[in-house]
């Protein structure tokens, strides 16, 4: 019996010292945030889009996402049927596909590229390339067109529609399209919006020289090189748009610089300290024009350092993705009997907008598709996707995913 009654002591003293330390335990998990979790990028496996009978597998065009309230679309454009398609991002699945008219009161005269901006599934603005504009509901009407109709309007008064576009106050806001290459060097300004109204009416903003490092040199640069007969490339702008910001950067960049209506506000570190960056001189040396009398010669580099290309933003805008070009070799194409440019490696880049952390990873470039210029990716929540390589079934497109390691 003394033993039962020791035994039952020692049991009521184990429960009141678990008591206390079960209080303490919680008390201190209140107290203490979580532990942090680094931010990484992980490989979230493969996603499917399932394509339109009417779709062309080998030439999808561009793919783009758009946010629309809570959900997120993808679409393609189709130059050869005309056809716009759109599809429900969270299932794969058609949404509606718009073709435009080749005549009657809803026509689109297509020129060689056609640049679109989903304000909403019922307004959709289109940029044919020409200064002209049109406005399309979801069956393909056009309910307003504007522009030059006489193609006399300079490149530098010209706006084009990407994924960091957006209407505003009835207005749409775009970059200003790039020029051919002879036309006129680095111009002043890099962002413009386009009134919809009767007449075309352009309103520019954001300086080149506020977000393009080296901006005097480089004009200095330009100005002696082309007096030479040798006409450059000019240097791509890369943008991305939330509710407030404008995010503006370039290829040769390992910054991202702020803008808020037009104006710099800020900047931060958006890089790989691993990789050297290439020169201006190098970049736009990768492809080249020599104009003499009676002479055109180009020229490519195929050997390249370290460049960016794409930018996105992710529809809860909370993280920038830019994808890093390691750099390129030469490719011998048997065909035309020439070498082309092929990457030797890339990395994805992640920027957390709240903390401004970085992070990255290196891509499997031999299983998905990774472009020299520009990639055919896209973000939605999970992710950037990148298309798969070698696919056979023209039903659907294999898409692969990289995102962050957290759920917010």
């Amino acid at each position: 019996m003394k033993i039962k009654l020791q035994s039952a002591l020692v049991l009521l003293l184990l429960f009141y010292a678990c008591g206390k330390s079960e209080k303490k335990e919680r008390a201190s998990t209140d107290e203490v945030p979580e532990e942090y979790v680094p931010l990484r990028v992980i490989d979230k496996g493969l996603d499917t889009m399932f394509l339109d009978e009417t779709a062309n597998f080998q030439s999808l065009g561009k793919i783009t996402s758009t946010s629309i309230g809570n959900k997120t679309y993808i679409s393609h454009f189709y130059h050869l049927n005309r056809t716009l398609y759109i599809y429900d991002m969270e299932s794969g699945r058609l949404v509606n596909k718009i073709q435009l008219a080749r005549e009657g009161p809803n026509q689109v005269n297509l020129m060689l590229s056609v640049n679109y901006f989903i304000s909403s599934l019922d307004s959709i603005f289109l940029d044919i390339s020409s200064d002209i504009y049109y406005l399309v509901n979801a069956k393909g009407e056009v309910m307003n067109r504007i522009g030059n109709y006489n193609g006399s309007t300079p490149n530098d008064q010209s706006v084009f529609f990407d994924q960091s576009s957006y209407f505003q106050n009835n207005q749409i806001h775009g970059s200003i399209r790039m020029p051919f290459k002879g036309s006129p060097i680095e111009k002043i300004y890099a962002r413009a919006s386009i009134t919809f109204q009767e007449k075309l009416k352009v309103s520019k903003s954001v300086r080149n020289e506020d977000f393009i490092q080296g901006y005097d040199e480089i004009v200095a640069y330009r100005t002696e090189v082309e007096k030479r007969y040798s006409r450059l490339n000019n240097m791509p702008r890369h943008f991305a748009y939330d509710a407030s910001s404008l995010y503006a950067t370039t290829p040769l960049s390992d910054s991202i610089y702020i803008f808020q209506n037009g104006e710099l506000t800020d900047s931060f570190y958006a890089g790989i300290p691993d990789y050297e960056l290439s020169s201006y001189e190098e970049f736009v040396n990768f492809s080249r024009s020599e104009h003499k009398p009676g002479e055109v010669r180009n020229t490519y580099e195929n050997n390249r350092k370290a460049y960016y290309t794409n930018l996105l933003i992710d529809p809860a805008h909370k993280y920038i993705y830019r994808l890093l070009i390691q750099g390129t070799k030469p490719l011998m194409n048997s065909a035309l009997n020439k070498a082309f440019p092929e990457v030797t490696g890339a990395s994805l880049v992640v920027i957390n907008l709240d903390s401004k952390e970085v992070t990255s990873v290196d891509l499997p470039i031999e299983a998905i598709k990774v472009g020299t210029i520009q990639s055919q990716i896209f973000v939605g929540k999970r992710g950037v996707y990148f298309i798969v390589k070698d696919q056979e079934n023209e039903e659907q497109v294999e898409l692969r995913i990289f995102g962050i390691n957290r759920s917010d």
